[in-house]
């Protein structure tokens, strides 16, 4: 299988909160990806993925660090927005705070609904809803994914890199 990374230079910034699937999902694309501290709390990770392609990987916790998130936003070509299929407000509230910067709009952003094979997850339609993506003015994605069976992460990926 040939590589899903295009030759394109990319600046990537994946965004989740603790227990996402952050960490495991850049280990379905790197397997062997050796991180360098836990993504716990207030924590970036700078990821190369491949030679034209960065990703910085940031947990969100602090609502009141927004001014210190948004700095992450400038000169990305593609925003990553991770969470588990079981939404809540807080998810709503950083998408919200990240998705409507200028910078973003300008790029894609590929919502990867992790953890889509539990058997309590929601579907695609309620994670819409509930995200209330018809209001979304930028190019977006949602793609329900699962670490754990592999699907959606890398088809997301190279929709993002297209």
């Amino acid at each position: 299988m040939g590589s899903i990374f295009s030759t394109n230079q990319h600046n990537l910034l994946m965004v989740g909160k603790y227990a996402s699937g952050k960490k495991s999902i850049i280990q379905t694309i790197i397997p062997n990806y050796k991180f360098s501290v836990p993504m716990i709390g207030y924590n970036c990770e700078f990821v190369q993925l491949s030679k034209s392609v960065k990703l910085t990987c940031l947990s969100v916790f602090n609502k009141k660090q927004n001014n210190i998130y948004s700095k992450f936003c400038d000169e990305i070509t593609g925003l990553i927005f991770v969470d588990s299929c079981y939404i809540d407000d807080d998810i709503k509230y950083y998408l919200a705070i990240f998705a409507n910067r200028q910078e973003v709009l300008n790029s894609k952003t590929l919502i990867l609904a992790n953890k889509c094979d539990l058997k309590n997850a929601k579907s695609r339609d309620e994670i819409y809803d509930e995200l209330n993506l018809e209001s979304y003015r930028g190019t977006f994605l949602l793609e329900m994914c699962s670490t754990i069976t592999k699907i959606g992460i890398n088809a997301g990926i190279q929709w993002l890199l297209e």
